[in-house]
């Protein structure tokens, strides 16, 4: 059964790290340059449930699962960080709207004449974009990539390598193949979008 709470689904996400990948899951949380943060010694050698109390109380309740989500990202730990947003999602949790709009908010190409969300943001999308073999999945069902060229992104050994792939290949075909790309990275990675669309 999943967690009826935000609050559960942070402990349970938390709870399913081995001892290592809480060891630095707990490092990167100090590391946070973002205000409010947290000090080594309010986390170090604490449970998984003391870090997460600490957390609600630093961050709130949603806020702990968005610092959450993205120190998992981070850490490369993506089957974790989804099936938590998907469980919190399922216990009522919503992401926040973006920085400037809600709902109904322009289009990607529509946020910077000059240049489009994707390319703005191509750099870090490379570098932190994670779960991209779902999103290639879904390009696919879109069919905005053959087969063949789903076959050659989902054959280079990295995500980056594979987020550099569809950077030099697909996403360079037209602005409504970014659209669309920009459109299904938001349905599955709505916290790393949001924290884009903030700077």
């Amino acid at each position: 059964m999943p967690p009826k709470t935000v609050r559960k689904c942070v402990e349970r996400a938390l709870d399913n790290l081995s001892a290592t990948k809480l060891d630095r899951f707990r490092n990167e949380l100090v590391k946070r340059k973002q205000e409010p943060r947290i000090a080594l010694n309010r986390v170090e050698g604490k449970r998984s449930w003391e870090v997460v109390g600490e957390m609600i109380s630093t961050f709130k309740e949603d806020g702990a699962l968005e610092v959450t989500k993205e120190l998992l990202e981070e850490l490369e730990f993506t089957e974790d960080a989804e099936t938590m947003l998907k469980e919190a999602m399922e216990a009522g949790y919503r992401p926040p709207p973006p920085a400037g709009g809600a709902a109904g908010a322009p289009a990607a190409g529509a946020q910077a004449a000059e240049e489009h969300f994707v390319d703005r943001h191509m750099d870090v999308l490379i570098q932190r974009g994670t779960g991209i073999d779902a999103i290639l999945d879904a390009l696919l069902k879109e069919k905005v990539l053959s087969p063949e060229i789903y076959d050659d992104i989902r054959s280079q050994r990295t995500s980056q390598a594979k987020m550099r792939e569809l950077y030099s290949g697909p996403l360079r075909a037209a602005e409504e193949v970014k659209d669309i790309f920009y459109r299904i990275l938001k349905a599955q990675q709505p916290l790393l979008v949001q924290s884009l669309e903030k700077k």
